[in-house]
């Protein structure tokens, strides 16, 4: 019998060091060409060298997972403790996650669910209550998953050109 991604024992969150930009740059990249292709444009400026440049320093500031599954790297995700620019001044209560990603030879297997558990918990130990997140209002299937995986919405903001969701969960 299969092993759901839920149970994997072999999905590790490892942090990212300057030499695994590549690889989280190709994630991203990989991202950005697929939600270009679904018409939702959360991230359709990035290109490699724009992403690059954007990733150097929250990597370099450990700020940055990559996520191996069976040796393989599938995933990237950054995790902060202060997102003041979306969020804007609230207690200091909970973590952010961001740009959380799954190679899409891996998407449909219940990763993205399993990371953002393993996020929770990495939140948990620093002792937040919330993890929080956000996303683009036009991607409804996005929304949707973040709402079923028991993030709460809190509100919309127009961040630049977007028109961006607000969720957490309390952990």
């Amino acid at each position: 019998m299969e092993q759901s991604a839920e149970e994997s024992n072999d999905l590790e969150l490892i942090l990212a060091r300057p030499e695994d930009l590549d690889a989280v740059v190709t994630l991203l990249a990989e991202a950005a060409r697929w939600l270009k292709t679904k018409g939702i444009k959360q991230w359709d400026e990035w290109r490699a060298p724009i992403i690059r440049q954007w990733m150097e320093e929250p990597v370099a500031q450990g700020q940055v997972y990559l996520v191996r599954l069976s040796k393989e790297i599938i995933g990237t995700f950054q995790l902060i403790w202060s997102d003041e620019r979306t969020w804007g001044k609230i207690s200091d209560d909970g973590g952010y996650i961001h740009k959380l990603t799954i190679s899409r030879k891996q998407s449909g297997k219940g990763l993205g669910l399993c990371i953002l558990r393993r996020a929770e918990e990495l939140a948990k130990i620093k002792g937040k209550a919330y993890l929080r997140l956000d996303c683009v209002s036009e991607n409804k299937a996005l929304c949707q998953y973040y709402e079923r995986a028991g993030y709460t919405f809190k509100r919309k903001i127009e961040l630049g050109p977007w028109k961006i969701n607000l969720y957490e969960k309390h952990l």
